[in-house]
Formats: structure tokens, C-alpha cells, sequence
């Protein structure tokens, strides 16, 4: 049975039944053309003298994650990762790296999920009930430490079973953003009109994998093609997405925003 946003969700008696999330995944999987002038792919770009892909690493780390499941543009494996330093993180025994060709973030998000429980659901260091929420952001996600670590600790360790959490943000700095409503605490709708949204996704998602493994599948056979149009599949489906809002995040897209972005973590 799925469970319903209008029932059985105290959060009062959920305070002290804090849900440990010790897995997270990004998402890299894509090739950025409004990059290319700084370099090909996106998880190479640089903040401060460093990588995209090092910092949020360190900083998914520094959270408490224990394993960290990185899809990578299935053209990086030519990279040497023994002694680029812009790899550095892969050299960490809690970092683990696929590399992925697919249409969209949605099935990138798949393949993480199908490889997470091929090599954690056996008699192993990990079984299914440590990933039963996921951690997910996307490499270009730039997000204050401090309000990571909210997000994480605050909002994330406190969801039941079959809830999962977006972030979201009142700054709208994206050519396509993904517009949010919330009816208190909950997501109620996706792609609502721009004039009418005062919140966008940021990128950061804490996934209840018992819901949302098996509803990426039928999605995926079904022919659904976009992250968005899966995240809304989920709210359809009757399942609660609950919202966490900060003020602002920086989505790396062009060069200027590696510059944006570094003035905002300063």
C-alpha cells in the first residue's frame, strides 16, 4: 500500500527515529556544450583550483555518507583516474564510479539504482536496507555547506519509509527550470507556469528507493523519457515527495557561473 501525503504522516513521532542515509549517488552523465570552452565534461569544471566532482565528494563525505555511486559520461573512461587530480576522489575506497550512455538523468538514475542492488543485495559490507533512502544531487549542484548539511540532517535522516525530499529554491537562474507548488510540507505539483511559481528544483533529492526503483523501471518501459516528468509520476502514483527550501543554489551551466559560483561559496 502506498502511503498517502493526507495519512499516516506525523513527523512529531518520527523526531527521534532518525533515518541514517549512508548512500548517495551523482549524476554525471552528460556532456556540456555550454562548457566546452573550459572543458568537455562538466564534473572536471573548476571552483577555487577545484573539481566539481572532488568538491561535492568531500562534501557528501564530510555529511557522514559512507559510499558514494558516481555515473560518469561513458566517454571519461579514456581519463586517467590514477593521476588526474581532478579524479582524485576516485581513488577513495568509498567512491565507486559506472559509466553510463543514456538518454536522460532519469535513466542515468536507473542505472545507479540497478547496480546499487546487483552488488549490495547479496551477503556483503552492504545490503539493500543501507541504501533504503538514496542520496542524489547532480555534479553541477553548487549548495552552501552549511545548508547541505541542513537539508541532510534536518530534513532527509527524518523521512519514513516510502517519503522522499526534493530541494528547492526561490532563486530562478535556469533557461528550463523545473517549477514546484507545495501544499504545506509536500511537493503537490511539478511545471506549474513559471508567473505562478515562487520555488524551482535545485538539483539535491533524497530518494525512498523501495518507491522510486521500481517506478523508474515502469517508467522506463513505458517510454518516459525526463527526471521531470518522473518526478511527478511519483506524486501521481500517490506517494509523498516532501519539500525542503533554502534561498539560493547555483546550477553550472556556462563558464560565467564557475565564476558565480565561487563568489557564492566564498
Amino acid at each position: 500500500m502506498s502511503e498517502n501525503k493526507n495519512d499516516n504522516m506525523n513527523d512529531n513521532n518520527n523526531r527521534d527515529k532518525k533515518n541514517k542515509i549512508r548512500v548517495a549517488a551523482i549524476l554525471s552523465g552528460g556532456e556540456s556544450t555550454r562548457l566546452q570552452q573550459v572543458t568537455r565534461f562538466k564534473a572536471l569544471a573548476q571552483i577555487a583550483g577545484e573539481s566539481l566532482i572532488n568538491r561535492l565528494v568531500k562534501e557528501l563525505l564530510a555529511l557522514g555518507i559512507e559510499r558514494i555511486v558516481v555515473a560518469l559520461n561513458f566517454n571519461m573512461q579514456s581519463l586517467d583516474f590514477e593521476n588526474d587530480e581532478r579524479l582524485a576522489v576516485f581513488k577513495l575506497p568509498q567512491v565507486s564510479r559506472i559509466f553510463v550512455s543514456t538518454p536522460s538523468s532519469m535513466h542515468t538514475l536507473y542505472q545507479i539504482y540497478k547496480y546499487l542492488y546487483a552488488n549490495y543485495s547479496s551477503a556483503s559490507s552492504a545490503s539493500p536496507q543501507d541504501f533504503s533512502h538514496l542520496f542524489v544531487s547532480m555534479v553541477d549542484t553548487i549548495v552552501r555547506s552549511d545548508e547541505l548539511k541542513g537539508f541532510y540532517r534536518s530534513a532527509c535522516e527524518l523521512l519514513t519509509p516510502e517519503q522522499s525530499m526534493i530541494l528547492t529554491t526561490k532563486y530562478i537562474d535556469d533557461e528550463k527550470p523545473l517549477t514546484v507548488d507545495v501544499d504545506g510540507q509536500f511537493v503537490s505539483a511539478f511545471a506549474i507556469p513559471v508567473e505562478s511559481a515562487t520555488l524551482v528544483t535545485s538539483g539535491l533529492y533524497c530518494f525512498s528507493s523501495s518507491v522510486v526503483y521500481p517506478l523508474l523501471e515502469t517508467s522506463i518501459n513505458s517510454g518516459q523519457e525526463k527526471l521531470r516528468n518522473f518526478l511527478a509520476q511519483i506524486i501521481k502514483s500517490n506517494y509523498a515527495i516532501k519539500n525542503y527550501t533554502i534561498d539560493k543554489t547555483i546550477d553550472v551551466d556556462r563558464p560565467e557561473d564557475l565564476v558565480l559560483a565561487q563568489r557564492f561559496i566564498e
